[in-house]
């Protein structure tokens, strides 16, 4: 599935690639691809630069059927495992969140993009916030906050990145591990 740039330089042809267990095929230079500090793409994607479109069937057509099949079998494992639903695209970045505050248990590459996926082997969680991997050397007094950054002339309400944090704060999972306030300065 050819997935080129959109307005900006990401695109919502990407996840619909993957959910339809198709090759995204990327037409956009310079994109770096959502959790790519654990994901290794070139396991699930093929690149062509976009101001060389007329290669891309030849580049495609070169690769053996058997990488294909290697390929798609990654992508639908990555959907699966780390995008197929809110709650899954959560956990995933805590557990990320998580390995850059406690980099000694961080998961391996390799078990990031491998069967079952690290949020198969991750612990089981209870209600409890002292059995969360956040709190787990933080006193109970000690709060945690996470913080999103993002510079921007105009947030409006309408912005993708409000509405994005607006439906990630209505995920279970990031109520069950803190509150989360929104303030925006105009």
């Amino acid at each position: 599935c050819l997935v080129p740039r959109g307005r900006r330089l990401g695109s919502y042809r990407f996840l619909e690639a993957l959910q339809a267990a198709c090759i995204p095929v990327f037409l956009s230079n310079n994109w770096v691809l959502p959790f790519s500090e654990v994901i290794d793409w070139n396991q699930a994607a093929i690149w062509g630069d976009e101001r060389l479109l007329l290669q891309i069937p030849s580049i495609v057509r070169s690769i053996r059927h058997a990488d294909l099949l290697a390929l798609r079998q990654q992508t639908q494992f990555l959907w699966e495992t780390y995008f197929s639903s809110i709650d899954k695209i959560v956990a995933t970045t805590l557990e990320i969140i998580k390995d850059r505050i406690f980099p000694q248990s961080s998961h391996s590459k390799q078990v990031w993009n491998s069967l079952p996926g690290t949020l198969a082997v991750l612990p089981e969680y209870s209600a409890t916030l002292a059995d969360y991997p956040f709190y787990s050397s933080l006193p109970q007094t000690q709060e945690f906050t996470a913080v999103i950054y993002a510079t921007s002339k105009t947030v409006m309400v309408s912005s993708p990145l409000y509405r994005l944090i607006k439906t990630v704060s209505k995920s279970p999972s990031v109520h069950q591990v803190c509150r989360l306030a929104f303030s925006f300065a105009f």
